[in-house]
């Protein structure tokens, strides 16, 4: 086309009243979101035959719609190019003169800082009130968390055999045909507009919206519907992007089921995608950095604020910036205690010497960050003498003069990150400026807290698939106070059907129902006993060794038990308390086998003191010894006919007999562990047989001391 008519086009759409009245029309446009050729012609005063000639010269790309008999549909997206091709006629250009690409054209061309206008009352005539504003920027604002994290969590599921690949999801807000789901990436934008997840190498995410997505290189790409391993077809028309060199994806059938499911608000919420990520190019960037896996690009954010350290340091007269550079150091274990923590350079100035996420500082050098580290003080060198060690670079680093080591987040805790800056100058950090280092030093704290919380939140995503039961992975091998409900009312099921069918053979010998004397000749001698365990004081445990110490002491609780009464079932319900289920013990022998527990329980345990998580190895050199550990525990006892005699009371209409009686049981543990709480000590709570009464203020519960104990 003509050059001179491009630039006087890029001149008139410059122009802050064009640009008003295109988006008064766009937003008028984006009202109706798809709609006919009709509509879309009277709407911006075309002919219908104006809009099929221009869809033949490629200016417009209307989609067909099957439902209407394959009546052309305008998109918003369509539409927006329509008030550009209004503004542009009325302004006296020909059709011939406007571009294919006009939208994308204007989408470089809007103003950023007019952005604020573009919010419109329901009459399209006028701003919006500011409660209004702050309603819609609620909603906006969930919208876009929420797709940010719904993407990004199912590619996590998708990718998660393929660690730092890039990959993508893309939601077309229309079912494209099926033909062009199997055509080479670089068809990808007949798709048409679509909610795009992107996941880089470094575990940053990126959500947008794209009128027509497509690849640079479309060759480096291949792109696969979401469909299940044993599906012929897909269900819907979420496409997964990834590079062509890459494995297979984690597509079993739980893992898609579960990403539909959780995809399909996002759906729901198509005619508002414009809404949340379109006019303005608001992308959104969930930057989540793994610093112990980084292989990809450095941090944008984290060099960002490294660069904005030497800016803010200003100028000498010479003009050259007053601190030559900064760098932003991480401990590459931020589990193990300070001194054993080697430091690594994962964000630097410009002008600085190192590697991001190679250069290292090791335990044993002197380096002032690694002190600084180690001190929760601020070092400052403001005259670096030529043998000063603490210097750890030196050779990079060069002619420093003065140095600071400044630890970030040490206030209630070990630092997070270290900053570290040279200058040029002696004394080139005043009381000042290390308040402004002070400031961007929160900044740079928040972010890597948020960048640990995230990778953190990300870690394993398959558990939930496999096991959603189960939360807390170091529990993972002890049941769990839901199995024991499960046992306990699959037991009484079992009692109950036992019950009914021996009611049924009285009947047919007798020809009337058998009475409870009978009946309890089906359970000669079958019981359960339950024996609960708690720690006594977790409280003033807590408080003298801290959490960590106390949750990986109850998981030295319930492997002791483990170990030591193979016999028993083991459920491990909160805290510290577990439940152990024998069957067919005399009330005698359970008091015995929790007299045991409670003399095994009392032994000396050696607790890594350093490890928070079930992904860490254990330190022998980070044990600690804890030895004042008491227990209490509660001893029940329930014969199978009692528990038959249970099911046969008489409950109100739509209770479940089952229900009641597991929640007779539940209590009496809990009856008997709270009066084991109370006393305190290693204590064995026993039932009572001697007290028949259910009264809930009845205590049916006494100590219990073995015989030899007694001389």
């Amino acid at each position: 086309m003509d050059e001179r008519a491009l630039q006087n086009i890029k001149r008139h759409l410059q122009s802050p009243e064009t640009q008003e009245r295109i988006r008064q029309n766009i937003q008028r446009g984006r009202s109706e979101l798809t709609v006919t050729i009709g509509r879309a012609a009277r709407l911006f005063n075309f002919t219908e035959n104006q809009l099929r000639d221009w869809e033949e010269h490629g200016l417009l790309k209307p989609v067909r719609s099957k439902r209407l008999t394959g009546q052309r549909q305008y998109s918003p997206a369509e539409l927006d190019k329509l008030a550009i091709i209004r503004e542009l006629l009325d302004e006296g250009y020909a059709p011939g003169e406007i571009p294919e690409n006009i939208d994308r054209l204007w989408d470089t061309l809007a103003r950023p800082d007019d952005l604020r206008h573009y919010q419109f009352n329901e009459n399209g005539t006028g701003p919006l009130p500011l409660d209004k504003r702050m309603e819609s920027a609620d909603k906006t604002l969930f919208w876009r968390y929420f797709a940010c994290q719904a993407l990004r969590l199912s590619l996590s599921l998708l990718c998660e055999d393929m660690h730092g690949t890039m990959a993508g999801l893309l939601l077309p807000s229309q079912k494209p045909d099926a033909a062009i789901l199997k055509q080479h990436p670089e068809y990808l934008a007949d798709i048409g507009e679509s909610l795009v997840g992107w996941s880089r190498h470094h575990r940053s995410f990126y959500v947008f919206l794209e009128t027509a997505p497509i690849f640079e290189y479309p060759s480096d790409f291949r792109i696969q519907p979401l469909q299940a391993d044993e599906e012929d077809t897909p269900q819907e028309h979420t496409l997964i992007a990834i590079p062509r060199q890459a494995g297979p994806l984690n597509r079993s059938r739980p893992v898609v089921e579960t990403i539909r499911r959780v995809l399909a608000p996002l759906y729901e919420e198509a005619q508002n995608w414009y809404a949340y990520f379109g006019l303005g190019m608001r992308d959104w960037l969930y930057p989540s950095i793994d610093f112990a896996g980084n292989s990809g690009p450095p941090d944008a954010i984290l060099n960002g604020l490294a660069q904005m350290v030497v800016r803010l340091g200003g100028k000498t007269a010479s003009a050259e910036d007053r601190w030559r550079f900064c760098c932003i150091l991480l401990p590459d274990d931020p589990t193990l205690p300070a001194h054993q923590q080697n430091l690594v350079v994962q964000a630097q100035s410009k002008h600085a010497p190192h590697k991001i996420g190679i250069t290292k500082l090791s335990p044993g050098e002197r380096a002032i960050s690694l002190r600084a580290l180690q001190s929760g003080h601020i070092l400052y060198r403001r005259e670096v003498s030529t043998n000063d060690a603490t210097i750890a670079y030196r050779l990079l680093e060069g002619s420093v003069r003065s140095a600071i080591a400044i630890p970030l987040g040490g206030e209630q805790s070990a630092p997070v990150a270290i900053l570290y800056v040279v200058s040029d100058e002696v004394d080139a950090f005043s009381p000042g400026d290390q308040r402004v280092l002070r400031m961007i030093g929160k900044i740079v704290e928040e972010l890597v807290l948020t960048y640990h919380i995230r990778q953190q939140v990300s870690k394993n995503p398959g558990e939930l698939i496999k096991n959603p039961g189960v939360v807390d992975r170091a529990f993972g091998k002890f049941l769990a106070e839901n199995d024991f409900t499960q046992d306990i009312e699959a037991l009484l099921a079992n009692i109950q059907k036992r019950l009914a069918e021996g009611s049924r053979k009285v009947h047919l010998v007798t020809g009337e129902h058998g009475d409870l004397a009978d009946l309890r000749s089906l359970f000669p001698s079958e019981a359960i006993s339950i024996i609960a365990v708690d720690i006594d004081d977790q409280g003033r445990l807590a408080r003298k060794y801290g959490e960590c110490v106390m949750r990986n002491l109850r998981l030295s609780i319930g492997h002791r038990l483990q170990k030591w009464f193979v016999d028993c079932q083991l459920y491990h319900i909160h805290g510290g308390r577990f439940y152990a289920l024998l069957k067919d013990l005399s009330l005698d022998q359970a008091r015995e086998v929790a007299q045991k527990m409670c003399e095994i329980l009392q032994r000396t345990y050696r607790i890594d003191a350093a490890r928070s998580s079930v992904e860490q190895s254990m330190l022998s050199d980070a044990g600690l010894e804890v030895s004042d550990i008491s227990v209490h525990l509660g001893v029940t006892l329930y014969p199978y006919s009692k528990l038959a005699e249970l099911l046969r009371r008489d409950y109100p209409s739509g209770i479940s007999p089952i229900t009641e009686v597991r929640g007779l049981i539940v209590s009496d543990l809990d009856q008997a562990l709270d009066l084991g709480q109370e006393m305190g000590g290693n204590v064995v709570i026993s039932w009572d047989p001697q007290i028949t009464e259910r009264d809930p203020h009845v205590r049916r519960f006494v100590p219990w001391v073995p015989e030899q104990k007694l001389t």
